[in-house]
């Protein structure tokens, strides 16, 4: 929650208006999550031949929405945190839909357990989950509009050691508090939780790059398409299945988890490592912000009266130029 609240305070509705009216890595996130990446799933479950009930917890997973740890990942690796916020908040409410019409499709291939069906998917969960993404985010909006575009700057400056810091301490306790999974967890198991995340972000970066969207939009979208919400997953088994059924369903969410985390982790550091010893990158990644900015003010100048546009444009430039020297000098 707290993160998000610091997510929102870079976020505000005529952002989200701007991104949902260029929708092309929506649509390109769209048709990963919810038409590629489900029959990935079960080929995993099926190349593994897992037992019925490990394969139903894989697909599940791999049906799930986005998760809220992909926009904590957007913003250790200067991704577009507004856009990573937009993507969780549409997969999650697609989910309601999308997931049970997969799980329809694909489960009878993995599960012939007539106890599951459609209607066990635990709705009010989806909606506890949009509540958790959207109200943070909306108490950041109301902090930045408030207190103006320096407290942004300083949130997104200094909150980046205390983001990892918290994802760290977060990551320790689901470990903790999920041992008992170690004990049914086996070596193919493993490898397959370990398998899905990357096989998302695979498909996230080739959407993108067939998409021909810019660097920090395809890292938004890998880890939007890489970083499922197995927490649905995890209350959709308690409610469907009795023991021991629901520990063999939900082995591999917590596998998922877990292994996201341990690849996710190396992939922060990269970026930092990157940063500093790549200078192309790290220009890039300057160069991919200030895109961002320059679509931003024409849009908004596409809105705006006619004698304001000038000096918007002015405005904007001056900003822009300030904003770049003092990256690269830094």
């Amino acid at each position: 929650i707290l993160l998000n609240i610091v997510f929102g305070t870079d976020v505000n509705l005529t952002i989200l208006k701007f991104i949902v009216r260029r929708p092309k890595p929506l649509l390109a996130a769209g048709v990963c999550q919810f038409v590629l990446l489900p029959p990935v799933g079960l080929a995993i479950a099926r190349a593994f031949a897992y037992e019925p009930d490990v394969a139903l917890g894989m697909l599940m997973v791999a049906c799930a929405p986005g998760g809220g740890n992909s926009n904590t990942a957007t913003f250790l690796v200067d991704g577009e945190v507004p856009l990573s916020i937009t993507m969780t908040f549409f997969s999650t409410a697609l989910a309601l839909g999308m997931m049970p019409w997969n799980i329809w499709v694909y489960g009878r291939f993995v599960s012939e357990d007539p106890k599951y069906t459609p209607e066990n998917i635990p709705y009010l969960k989806l909606v506890s989950t949009l509540a958790c993404i959207v109200g943070p985010v909306a108490i950041g909006m109301l902090l930045a509009s408030r207190a103006g575009p320096k407290l942004t700057r300083r949130l997104m400056r200094y909150c980046k050691p205390l983001v990892f810091s918290l994802l760290a301490v977060v990551i320790c306790i689901a470990m903790y508090k999920s041992r008992y999974a170690f004990g049914l967890m086996t070596v193919d198991m493993i490898l397959g939780s370990a398998l899905l995340p990357v096989s998302g972000m695979t498909l996230g970066i080739l959407g993108s790059l067939v998409a021909r969207l810019r660097l920090s939009q395809l890292k938004t979208i890998a880890f939007e398409i890489g970083f499922q919400n197995a927490g649905i997953v995890i209350g959709m088994g308690q409610v469907a299945f009795e023991q021991p059924e629901a520990d063999l369903n939900l082995v591999m969410p917590f596998c998922v988890i877990i292994m996201t985390s341990v690849i996710a982790l190396p992939l922060y550091a990269s970026h930092y490592l990157l940063l500093r010893a790549l200078p192309p990158y790290k220009r890039t990644c300057i160069e991919n912000r200030a895109a961002l900015d320059r679509e931003k003010h024409a849009y908004f100048s596409a809105a705006s009266p006619p004698d304001d546009q000038i000096g918007t444009a002015l405005a904007v430039h001056q900003k822009l130029k300030l904003q770049v020297s003092d990256e690269l000098e830094n």
